[in-house]
């Protein structure tokens, strides 16, 4: 085979070969200055309406009815 006749090597014009350029996509840091929200079941709930209450108390009555 002579020089004509062999395909040219791949080179980092061609597509599917990567560069030594190239980089991996990273997520972005998160802002450095805010603290991360803490998790739901440590945030202070409101306290409850008069409506919700007695909606929870009828739920725990129809729970300890149905035990």
């Amino acid at each position: 085979m002579s020089t004509v006749d062999r395909p040219d090597p791949p080179g980092p014009d061609l597509p599917g070969t990567p560069t030594a350029t190239a980089t991996p996509e990273t997520a972005p840091d998160p802002a450095p200055d805010r603290a991360p929200d803490p998790p739901p079941e440590t945030t202070p709930a409101a306290p409850l309406s008069s409506e919700e209450r007695a909606e929870l108390h009828r739920l725990r009555t129809e729970l300890a009815a149905l035990r």
